[in-house]
């Protein structure tokens, strides 16, 4: 997935989490998936030890659970799909 979804993603979980006072703990029991993919998704860095990149399954569950898709489609709007990808990114 491009990094720049994770990216989008990633702030749009910080944002949630941090205007409605949760914890990670309680964002990943909130959203259903353990505390390491949880901390994944919201650092958009994924952790090689527990998850290589997080399922698109599970970022659509997130982002309607906590319902963030329209605001993630918004953000999405400006990335070019046919973008080349950054240097060391997958395409």
């Amino acid at each position: 997935m491009p990094s720049r979804v994770l990216a989008l993603v990633a702030e749009q979980l910080r944002a949630f989490r941090n205007a409605g006072g949760f914890s990670q703990e309680e964002m990943a029991e909130k959203i259903d998936c353990s505390i390491p993919t949880y901390r994944c998704l919201e650092q958009a860095t994924p952790d090689p030890t527990h998850i290589p990149d997080p399922k698109l399954s599970t970022l659509m569950r997130v982002l309607h659970t906590l319902d963030l898709d329209e605001a993630l489609l918004d953000a999405l709007k400006g990335i070019d799909s046919t973008e080349r990808p950054l240097d060391g990114e997958a395409g």
